[in-house]
């Protein structure tokens, strides 16, 4: 994996920050792969930000007819990216200008359908 992003010491108000990890995620198909076969499995979440970062979300949803271009409906999500089967559908931020994603047809498929998202 490329190391990219901050690769230094972190200040803030000229004090170093202490503590600090970072996780490298390298969204390439065989991420998402493993993510699926992974073990322990998936857990069910109802109190999202009790937990700690780095936190990915997946959501299953079915197509019972041959999909169609549609859009992701982003209300109440803050900040981050979302994944649809896979691809890189885009980021996102609470302070807009997007207040949807579009999902273009090819991307879905018509049964099992996964979004990841990672606040």
């Amino acid at each position: 994996m490329k190391c990219t992003g901050i690769l230094g010491d972190v200040f803030k108000d000229g004090m170093m920050i202490s503590k600090w990890k970072m996780v490298a995620m390298e969204f390439k198909q065989e991420f998402f792969d493993n993510l699926r076969n992974s073990s322990p499995s998936w857990k069910k979440v109802t109190e999202w930000n009790k937990l700690s970062p780095p936190q990915l979300f997946r959501a299953t949803f079915n197509i019972d007819i041959e999909p169609k271009d549609t859009f992701l409906h982003m209300k109440d999500w803050t900040k981050g990216v979302v994944f649809i089967n896979g691809h890189n559908l885009g980021r996102y931020w609470d302070l807009g200008p997007q207040e949807t994603l579009y999902i273009p047809s090819p991307w879905l498929q018509k049964g099992l359908n996964e979004t990841i998202r990672h606040p």
